[in-house]
This record gives C-alpha cells, sequence and structure tokens, in this order.
C-alpha cells in the first residue's frame, strides 16, 4: 500500500469524555458524510509492535495508510501502552509526512524566524482538534494510535510552559530596558507623591512635562536667568502675578554629576547655576538626584565598600563643581542619594486572570534589573508630611521613637529575603545602605544620604544639607552657625516666610503712601510669629516658629512707588541648639511696575 499524508482540511480531531480516549474523524473521497474511526482501537496485527516491546511504536506508514473502523471486543486485551519517553521523542522527532508542527513554528516565530501563516491557520481552527493537529502535525498520528493521549497533554503541558517561558523572557526585556525602567519609575514616583498628598488640601501638585535638555537649552539660550522661559513659568507666572500660588519645591527628575561624559553629555554644573538663581529669586529650592558618577564610582554598591568618597572632590575635575558650591545661591539645591525602590519585582502569585505564569527574571534578577527611581520623591514626602503636620518645615530629618515623623520615609515597597517567611527579613528600599560614617562625610560633602532605619521598613533623612559649601570660620560656634544657615530644612522655612511677605507686599502696596508704613504692617505680621520662650514645647515652637523678625522697607530709586525690603529672621532650631540667622532680601512693587 503506498503512503499517504493526512490532509488537516479533511481530518477532524476531537476528545470524548474518557481522557485517555482520542477519536479522528476523517472524510474519505467518496463519501459525503464523514464517518468516525477510533485510532486507539487495537492495531492491526500486521502492524502492531510486538506485545513485549512497550517502547515500540507503529510505524509510520501503516499509521497513516489505515484507518480501521472502531471495533470492541471485550475478550481481546488491550496493547501495551508505550512509555512516555518514546511517544516524546516522536512527538519532538523531525516532521512526519510533510506536515510540520506548528509548535516548532511558534518558537521560530518567538525567535523572528518563521512564516506566520502557519499561526494564522492554528488561530482560525473552529475545533480543538484540527487545532491540536496543526499543533502537533503529522506525528499526533501515530501518538494517538499507539495510545498516547498522556503523552500529547504532557507535550502540551511544556508546550505551554515554553511559550510561557518566551513571553516571560520578552517581558522581562521590555521591562528592564533602561527607557521604560525611567519611565515607569517617574509615574509610579508621582504616584507615590499623590498618594502621600492625598487628603491634605493645601498641597497641590503640579507637573511639567520636560527633559533636562530643555531646561539646559532654555537657560544657556537666555542672556540672564530671568530672561528665560523656566523662570517666567517658575516666577513671573505664580510668584511675581497677583492671585498666584509660589512654589514651595522644585522637584527635576534628574541625577546630576560634575562633568560631561560619553554616557552623560550635559553640562549640569553651567545648568545648576543657572537653576539656584531662578530657585532663589522664587525662594523655591530644587532637589535632584547624584549619578555614582558625582562621587567618582561606577555603581552605587561601591558605597559598600571601605573607600575614601571625599577624595575625588580634590581633584581637578571638580574645580567647576566647587566653584558652584561656593555661590550664594547653591544653598537653594539640594542632591539627594542614592535611589530608591519603587516597585517589587512580579511573582508568580497566581492572581493574574489570564492564565499567564509570569515571574520576573526567571533568569536571576540583577540590581540594575530591580525599578530605582528619583530619591526626590522620599525627600518631597517628608516635607509633605511635615507642612500638613505643622505648616513648617524644620521637622524633616531624624526619627523618634514609635512616631511617623522627622525625615522618616514611609511607604515604599520592603522586598523580604526568602530566606525566612514573608514579612521578617526585610530589604531595604534602598540601592545601597550607606554606613553611619559615610553618611557624615556625604552631608559634608552637600549631599542628602537616605539612610535604612535599622530594624524597621523605613528610610530616614537624617540630615538635608544643600549644595552650599561650608567653608572653616575662627570659632566652632560659626561654623555650625554657617553650615545650619545651608541646611535645607531652615530654607524652606524662610522661604515660606518670604512667600508671604511678596504677596503681602505685592497686593497691598499701592495702599501704603510712605515706606514706614509697609515696614510697620510686616513687623506687625511677623510678630504674630514669635515666641520668645526657648522652652517652649514643640506645638508652641510649630504654631510659632520664629524666636526673633525684624524687616526693613526702604525706597528704590528711581522706581517709584516701588519698595526694597530686608527681612531678618531667627527661627526656633527645634532639632539644633545652635543660634543663627537669615537675611531675605526681595522688592515689594505693583504687577505694572516690576
Amino acid at each position: 500500500m503506498s503512503e499517504q499524508t493526512p490532509d488537516p482540511d479533511d481530518t477532524r480531531f476531537t476528545t470524548r469524555g474518557d481522557e485517555d480516549t482520542v477519536v479522528v474523524t476523517r472524510r474519505p473521497p467518496d463519501t459525503p458524510q464523514p464517518s468516525a474511526f477510533d485510532l486507539t482501537a487495537p492495531p492491526d496485527p500486521d502492524t502492531a509492535a510486538p506485545p513485549d516491546d512497550p517502547d515500540a511504536i507503529v510505524p509510520a506508514t501503516a499509521a497513516r495508510a489505515r484507518a480501521t473502523p472502531a471495533v470492541t471486543d471485550p475478550d481481546r486485551p488491550a496493547p501495551p501502552r508505550p512509555r512516555l519517553p518514546a511517544l516524546d521523542a516522536l512527538l519532538d522527532g523531525p516532521p512526519v509526512g510533510g506536515l510540520e508542527p506548528l509548535r516548532r513554528t511558534v518558537v521560530d516565530q518567538a525567535l523572528g524566524r518563521a512564516d506566520p501563516d502557519p499561526l494564522d491557520r492554528f488561530l482560525a481552527a473552529d475545533d480543538v482538534g484540527m487545532g491540536l493537529l496543526r499543533w502537533f502535525g503529522g506525528a499526533l498520528f501515530h501518538a494517538v494510535r499507539a495510545g498516547g493521549a498522556a503523552a500529547i497533554r504532557s507535550a502540551l503541558d511544556r508546550d505551554i510552559a515554553a511559550l510561557d517561558g518566551l513571553l516571560s523572557d520578552q517581558v522581562d526585556a521590555i521591562l528592564h530596558h533602561p527607557r521604560v525602567q525611567s519611565l515607569e519609575a517617574a509615574w509610579r514616583g508621582l504616584r507615590y507623591l499623590a498618594e502621600q498628598a492625598d487628603g491634605r488640601e493645601q498641597v497641590v501638585l503640579r507637573l511639567l512635562p520636560c527633559r533636562w535638555t530643555e531646561i539646559a537649552r532654555d537657560l544657556e539660550r537666555a542672556i540672564e536667568f530671568d530672561q528665560s522661559a523656566l523662570f517666567d513659568k517658575i516666577y513671573n507666572q505664580e510668584f511675581g502675578m497677583p492671585g498666584g500660588k509660589p512654589f514651595g519645591l522644585l522637584l527635576i527628575l534628574h541625577a546630576v554629576q560634575h562633568r560631561p561624559t560619553r554616557d552623560h553629555p550635559h553640562d549640569d554644573v553651567s545648568v545648576l547655576k543657572a537653576l539656584s538663581q531662578v530657585a532663589a529669586a522664587a525662594f523655591a529650592p530644587v532637589i535632584l538626584a547624584a549619578r555614582p558618577a558625582l562621587l567618582g564610582l561606577e555603581d552605587y554598591s561601591d558605597l559598600a565598600q571601605p573607600i575614601d568618597i571625599a577624595r575625588p572632590f580634590g581633584g581637578a575635575d571638580y574645580a567647576r563643581w566647587r566653584a558652584f558650591q561656593r555661590t550664594e545661591d547653591s544653598r537653594f539645591v539640594g542632591v539627594c542619594l542614592p535611589r530608591i525602590l519603587m516597585r517589587e519585582p512580579w511573582r508568580d502569585d497566581g492572581t493574574r486572570a489570564d492564565g499567564f505564569r509570569y515571574a520576573e527574571g526567571r533568569r536571576g534578577l540583577r540590581a540594575r534589573d530591580h525599578l530605582w527611581g528619583h530619591p526626590g520623591f522620599a525627600f518631597a514626602a517628608v516635607l509633605i508630611r511635615a507642612f500638613d503636620s505643622y505648616g513648617w518645615f524644620a521637622d524633616i530629618r531624624g526619627s523618634r521613637r514609635d512616631e511617623i515623623a522627622g525625615g522618616l520615609v514611609t511607604g515604599l515597597p520592603t522586598p523580604a529575603f526568602r530566606t525566612d517567611a514573608p514579612g521578617i527579613a526585610l530589604r531595604p528600599s534602598l540601592e545601597v545602605s550607606i554606613a553611619d560614617r559615610q553618611e557624615n562625610v556625604l552631608t559634608d560633602l552637600g549631599l542628602i544620604p537616605l539612610l535604612p532605619a535599622r530594624f524597621t521598613r523605613y528610610s530616614v533623612f537624617y540630615g538635608n544639607a544643600s549644595t552650599r559649601a561650608v567653608d572653616p570660620m575662627e570659632t566652632l560656634v560659626a561654623t555650625m552657625n554657617h553650615r545650619l544657615s545651608s541646611m535645607l530644612q531652615y530654607i524652606f522655612c524662610v522661604s515660606r516666610f518670604s512667600h508671604f511677605i511678596k504677596v503681602i507686599g505685592r497686593d497691598r502696596v499701592g495702599s501704603f503712601t510712605t515706606p514706614e508704613d509697609c515696614e510697620r504692617f510686616l513687623q506687625d505680621w511677623l510678630m504674630g510669629y514669635c515666641l520668645g520662650n526657648d522652652d517652649a514645647s514643640l506645638d508652641q515652637k510649630a504654631r510659632y516658629p520664629l524666636r526673633e523678625a525684624s524687616v526693613r522697607v526702604r525706597e528704590v530709586p528711581g522706581k517709584p512707588g516701588a519698595f526694597a525690603c530686608v527681612t531678618h529672621l531667627k527661627p526656633h532650631f527645634q532639632l539644633d541648639q545652635v543660634v543663627t540667622s537669615f537675611r531675605l532680601t526681595t522688592e515689594l512693587a505693583p504687577p505694572d511696575r516690576r
């Protein structure tokens, strides 16, 4: 008998109630109606394998050429089942009868080396039987005739697992791409801030979608910083506009370093210098992140080693960075590190409705594969909580026992080590755990490190130094006063008063006939926030945050109706027993005389 090849278009493959029974329906050429043939019927004696050889497989010629009608003979014993490895070898073997199994085509197509037409035909199949035939190809008949329903199910399970693996690798490649990670981290960080501000009516989040290159181009092309588009948005349209709401914080999702490189072609120092002038004019400190290259590192994991962090900052490469740190406006710039975890790795917990068994990093997760985000989100969350609690920013560093206050950061993902039960051994939400000694060095360098709070799921800011360099003074007290006047927590405090003084003067300057009238009004207003008792409670100091305050108003020569205002403020230092004061200068003028 000549060898024949089954035609999938003339074949129908179905399953019965018994999971081990497989039935195929083939339409003979001369028969208008299909007739049923059970390929699990006892094999023909001429082609059946010997009973004592369980690994034998029905010859290919007989399997394709014969279609024996189903016969039920209770006296005839059932043929022995072949072992699954032999059927697996058949299903995974070369194509039979010219029918290429689709299971290989799908894998090849996933790897970009297959024609999509067979997959389209498989998806268009109108029943399970036709789909199985197209999936396994001609080898399906051999496995069925040899009693291989179990092998088919096993092969299908392996195929589904293999497809899940291919899809998982593709999803990993997408999620771990640097641009996708940057996008996801930015939106998750924004969501984190929105959750922190939820229900706090005095907190408003505003989003400016622009890239660092656009900010740099805008500031570099402007003749002066106050002629840039950024200054117009931050200052003119809000701080200097009647009815405008001054910004309290500018959070820029960019990591800076001291010089341009091949993978970082931005001159961050020049941009920071102009950006600090915009922030100082609007009394809105700006927060950024630090790249590892700023510390002379390839990766933040190097901070876990006992290295001298301060040594590179004395080199010639850091000359422009040191010059920027000596400018007065650099006190309005804060640089945070390291990055924070924005999302735990996806786990296969069985909750997906589509049945896709995906676990992120099935081949192992590297440190860079985790979703790390801007640490400024954590700093902004601390500011939001402090402002909501006190309307004041002095209590934004350190931690106190059994209190969610100070610089404690909450709400970040805290994955657990798998060596213990979930929730027992928690990992820090930080890219690297910085030691206490290194934290002091980083603070002295004008950076804001975020550390894990020991034995908790939280992180904490123990300091908030600005980038302003602290030069040694004649006495230790003078040096400490200089250091405190450069700390962001007090810059935020006095900036908030500057906002109110500017708004009051802006809206009422036309009603004052002399500078003395304006000065008297502002002085009386400031005294309402002063408390001379150094032993007052924390709540009293929060209600009256100033220890002393004075204001001086003078006319601006050549600008009738415009006043120059100089304010001296001495806050209550809730965490530091050192006395210092701040000097703020602004101009009070009607909008049409600016």
